[in-house]
């Protein structure tokens, strides 16, 4: 992953650590690596419900692991939010 801040790019890595696949379920989580500015996981899936509805999950926890992460952190959970917002209303948009 790489992020453009104040025109610098900041390269952090971070690897897939399983699939998330079922009957009902489709998606990956993955997770940081030393290098990343923060420590977490976060999985991206699509489930599809009893009732026949399809939901896109995105769940994550984080924290940051280096020291320009955590002054910047109101930022990045700002963004993080933004990401979480802007992906849901593509994937509505998606399947309209």
């Amino acid at each position: 992953m790489m992020v453009r801040i104040g025109g610098l790019w900041w390269v952090n890595p971070c690897r897939i650590l399983r699939r998330c696949d079922s009957a009902t379920t489709h998606g990956f989580v993955y997770g940081t690596l030393p290098e990343h500015a923060e420590c977490g996981e976060e999985m991206f899936a699509v489930e599809k419900r009893p009732d026949g509805s399809v939901w896109y999950v995105i769940r994550a926890f984080s924290h940051p692991r280096h020291w320009m992460a955590w002054l910047g952190f109101p930022l990045a959970r700002w963004w993080q939010c933004r990401f979480v917002r802007d992906s849901q209303r593509r994937m509505n948009n998606i399947s309209q």
